[in-house]
């Protein structure tokens, strides 16, 4: 990395001040060598990008072994990109006993999750959301072409007991990992298979009383001359979701189990829970210095997925099955010619989902094939070059089908001069989308389906995104940071072909074109962090959706006005819309779209006794059409303590978070919005023998204020206070 040399000087520093002097020259030759080897492979546009393409543990995390110090070493990185980057680690997830991905995630600045039920949850990040956030596991994109409006990805299909990090990439890098990532890029990185002989079992049993759900998980790895292992197998059942409206949910359950004729069967809805099994395998073989093969596979598989949607559903939707599967198989080459690091991924991903209508079972199908290639070289002492290339093939099958091909190739350089680095990068993208029957379908069914435009020709698009960043260096502690980036999103399968509750835009939808700019100021001096951003999105050609009404019972209407029931021009219909309309939600061109906001952190860590911190941001959206169903997040803002007690035998710790909703940027929904506060305690003891033998427990409280609170555009009450916990027994075998 081009900044190499200031995380030289910057590194012992950082430990001089906190750690004894055996310690302090052991571990910061340690950190020194492995900074070296590590950072040199990466680029502050790439930077956890090449690690998820060659799952490996960093050595310098071994010799320190406690997830803060990952933590500082992620700060640092952070500095020296010109967008921002927020990480969780796999402490955090265990400690606080984080159900799934997107939950980990809720509490970064500018991240706004809405829980939808006890599996589903909706992601905005900086006020985008769907496919403006893109997936990545690994380095591979997960798909969502066909699936769910949400977009994305899948990422609760994805066990969460097998995953070391998640970091959120903020200010759009499109052209490593996506061409329309406009919110970002949540980049989740699996446990590492380890690389030494060794051989270690691991069982964590959760428990959510907020939920009724009880989580075990089973995990082994080892390793042998070479050949290495990871295996997790894990079972969830969730049958409850404990909020405050239980009796307006228990009547939009009964309206559900009418309308989709479940009621009295074996398919009725009772709860917004799930069940789910999962098994994850990872192997690599390190034939050499120079050469290592790796493999990974995962099978997801949930049923009886209940969830709403929206701010004022009246409607649960249920998935009798959502299930997925993934094969990833690689190969890597290091220090070969002028070369650094040249790696070549195939993967594959299959996801189903399942809903029964009376007895009869409708399937969605995505099947998504990927290759990637990819070279890392450096061109002197201040600058590296990062080339890559990608096929991706999405077939989704519903009553049609509906395939796209994607095609990319991209440059990324970064170069250093002075106090100042740049980065910048071109990227080529080439798509083409094509509908037709599936065999033996009637030939007239396409022609009939809403938001389906008849039988279309294939649907060719190419355009050419780019990024820009610069920093300077005003002194060691604190930098100035610019990025731009050009994004260029191609209509999902989805947006384009949908003909559910959703209706989809047919061959007339057009790419979303934007424009992207962040602003920051950052500040480093151990043991406090600091940053400011300024974002701001403009685009000329935004995809989204808007709600049509068509009257289809004019004499009720009627009667309901002379009754003085209803009054159009106020929007009051007596909750009684369903009875004089039908309604669709279309995905459509919105014309002009502007984004806006800033978001602030700013913490300290002391190693062995505390941390603290504390965020706060918001965005405003704006759209020229008033028809477009967009929504700003209002303002807020979150902190957080820890107290670690190291020196005891037990090493206890206690954490408090708080967060605080306002009602400004004013939020409109039907059911009203209130600005709210809500904290939750946790606490945790954790055990060790002879290095071999780890125990810990960890147990917490969510919402201490039992108080009352909706989440902006959630049809839901928040989870009132209850109680979750988690034990873990590991043994270790040499």
């Amino acid at each position: 990395m081009v900044i190499f040399r200031h995380l030289v000087r910057y590194t012992p520093l950082v430990l001089q001040k906190n750690t004894s002097p055996i310690l302090y020259r052991s571990t910061s030759y340690c950190l020194i060598t492995c900074v070296s080897g590590f950072f040199l492979l990466t680029t502050p546009l790439l930077a956890e990008e090449q690690d998820d393409d060659i799952p490996q543990q960093l050595p310098s995390i071994e010799v320190i072994g406690h997830d803060l110090n990952r933590q500082k070493m992620h700060q640092e990185d952070d500095f020296y990109r010109s967008f921002n980057s927020d990480k969780v680690f796999s402490e955090t997830l265990e400690q606080e006993s984080i159900g799934d991905v997107k939950q980990a995630i809720k509490d970064l600045p500018n991240v706004h999750v809405v829980e939808q039920g006890a599996f589903t949850k909706q992601v905005e990040i900086r006020g985008f959301s769907g496919d403006r956030i893109q997936s990545v596991i690994d380095g591979v994109r997960l798909s969502n072409q066909g699936t769910t409006h949400a977009g994305g990805g899948e990422l609760n299909l994805l066990d969460i007991a097998g995953v070391d990090s998640i970091e959120v990439i903020k200010g759009s890098p499109s052209v490593i990992y996506a061409p329309g990532a406009a919110g970002g890029v949540i980049n989740v990185k699996l446990k590492p298979v380890p690389n030494t002989d060794s051989v270690s079992s691991r069982y964590v049993f959760n428990y959510d009383d907020g939920y009724e759900k009880t989580k075990h998980s089973a995990l082994f790895s080892g390793a042998w001359k070479g050949l290495g292992a990871n295996l997790i197998y894990s079972t969830t059942d969730a049958s409850d979701y404990k909020v405050r409206n239980k009796g307006k949910l228990a009547e939009t359950i009964l309206r559900t189990n009418v309308l989709d004729e479940r009621e009295g069967t074996d398919h009725e809805i009772k709860n917004l829970g799930y069940s789910d099994k999962s098994w994850q395998a990872r192997l690599q073989y390190k034939l050499n210095d120079h050469h290592r093969l790796y493999y990974a596979f995962g099978d997801y598989k949930g049923k009886d997925i209940a969830f709403t949607h929206g701010a004022a559903t009246s409607q649960v939707f249920f998935y009798d099955n959502f299930d997925r599967q993934s094969h990833l198989a690689g190969y890597e080459l290091n220090d070969i010619g002028i070369v650094d690091q040249l790696s070549f991924t195939y993967s594959n991903q299959a996801i189903t989902r399942g809903t029964f209508q009376g007895l009869t079972l409708h399937e969605t199908v995505l099947e998504s094939n990927s290759f990637q290639l990819k070279g890392v070289s450096h061109l002197g002492t201040n600058a590296e070059l990062t080339l890559g290339a990608e096929y991706t093939q999405d077939e989704a099958e519903t009553q049609t089908l509906a395939d796209q091909d994607y095609y990319a190739v991209y440059a990324s350089l970064d170069y250093e001069w002075g106090d100042w680095s740049f980065s910048t990068g071109l990227r080529g993208n080439f798509w083409t989308a094509k509908q037709r029957l599936i065999d033996h379908r009637n030939t007239d069914v396409i022609d009939n389906l809403v938001g389906v435009s008849g039988r279309v020709d294939d649907i060719d698009d190419q355009a050419l995104t780019y990024a820009f960043g610069m920093i300077y260096s005003v002194t060691d502690t604190q930098n100035l940071s610019f990025n731009y980036s050009r994004t260029y999103r191609f209509p999902s399968l989805y947006e384009r072909f949908a003909f559910d509750n959703f209706v989809g835009g047919g061959a007339e939808l057009n790419a979303e074109k934007g424009h992207n700019f962040d602003w920051a100021w950052k500040y480093m001096s151990d043991p406090w962090f600091a940053k400011v951003s300024l974002f701001y999105s403009t685009f000329d050609s935004y995809l989204g959706t808007v709600l049509r009404r068509k009257l289809t019972n004019p004499q009720a209407l009627v009667r309901c006005i002379e009754r003085e029931e209803c009054n159009p021009a106020a929007g009051n219909y007596d909750d009684r819309e369903n009875d004089f309309f039908s309604s669709t939600v279309n995905f459509e061109n919105l014309g002009q779209v502007t984004n806006k906001g800033f978001e602030m952190s700013t913490g300290i860590i002391k190693e062995g006794d505390y941390e603290a911190g504390f965020n706060i941001g918001l965005n405003d959206i704006e759209a020229d059409n008033v028809f477009a169903e967009i929504d700003s997040n209002p303002l807020e803002l979150s902190a957080h303590y820890k107290k670690t007690l190291n020196f005891l035998p037990l090493k206890p710790w206690v954490k408090i978070k708080a967060r605080y909703v306002t009602d400004w940027p004013k939020i409109n929904q039907k059911e009203g919005f209130n600005s709210f506060f809500t904290a939750d305690a946790y606490l945790g003891v954790r055990y060790e023998y002879a290095k071999k033998v780890n125990f810990a427990f960890n147990f917490g409280v969510r919402n201490l204020t039992d108080e009352v609170y909706h989440e902006a555009f959630s049809a839901l009450d928040g989870v009132k206070r209850t109680v979750f916990g988690n034990l873990s027994l590991q043994i270790k075998f040499d």
